[in-house]
């Protein structure tokens, strides 16, 4: 099985790539780590009865339910007393629970967003969550917890006779060495003119440090972009990866 690890900002054209690669290969399965943390956020809302409040206290209160739902999502065993926070921790890296603080404010708005199922198509409202336990959790139970898992649905996937996974989102170097391991290579994908977002998150800023061996420019049309992506996978195919693709070659002067 062929797998690749796409990386890059917010809004460069990871996902649109990711599947443009897919509708190359015969049979592909996509994952992303965003899919598992949703997978998470919401086993965690389901088993929250009251929004959590917006202290120190009602959020360690509230991540004391974490542990058997990572056990159960993503086999990663961990302990309460692990994963809650002192003022300590918080003055030492504010940043680290901000995204936690704010859905937590958010849900005493709106306590109704406890009941609704993260989707696809709702999940700009909880990505302070989806942040806030993406980020957390590598930091406090391990740096591959996410990768980890991706990885055994990999191998199932190619038990069922996949002949390609391609695994979107990267944030963090842990992540890359994760798909490396797994005979995998590691792609960013740079739109030149898309502006950077959100560098305050503490993913976004890992994600910068993430080693690849290709780089893709979407530099041109939609179309021009797919012809890339196959050309890529036949590359990769045939043992033959470039270092570099361009939906649109640049001009040699």
């Amino acid at each position: 099985m062929n797998i690749i690890g796409v990386t890059g900002q917010i809004g460069h054209g990871k996902s649109t790539f990711a599947r443009l690669v897919g509708e190359c290969a015969f049979s592909y399965q996509q994952f992303e780590s965003g899919q598992v943390v949703t997978e998470v956020a919401n086993a965690w809302q389901a088993a929250t009865k009251m929004p959590p409040q917006p202290t120190q206290a009602g959020l360690n209160n509230w991540i004391s339910l974490l542990p058997p739902i990572m056990w159960d999502i993503v086999h990663a065993e961990t302990d309460k007393t692990l994963l809650q926070f002192t003022a300590g921790d918080q003055q030492q890296d504010p940043s680290m629970f901000d995204k936690l603080y704010q859905y937590a404010e958010l849900v005493q708005a709106q306590p109704n967003l406890l009941r609704e199922t993260i989707t696809a198509e709702n999940k700009e409202l909880f990505r302070p969550l989806l942040q806030w336990i993406g980020g957390y959790m590598v930091k406090m139970v391990n740096p591959g917890v996410w990768y980890d898992e991706i990885v055994r649905r990999i191998q199932r996937s190619e038990a069922e006779g996949h002949d390609l996974a391609i695994v979107t989102g990267l944030r963090f170097p842990g992540d890359a060495e994760r798909i490396l391991s797994a005979r995998g290579i590691i792609v960013r994908v740079i739109r030149n003119d898309a502006p950077d977002r959100d560098q305050t998150d503490p993913t976004e800023r890992e994600q910068l440090t993430i080693p690849y061996q290709v780089t893709v420019h979407n530099n041109g049309s939609l179309a021009e972009l797919a012809e890339a992506a196959c050309r890529l996978h036949k590359d990769m195919s045939q043992g033959q990866m470039q270092v570099a693709y361009y939906a649109v070659e640049p001009s040699v002067v």
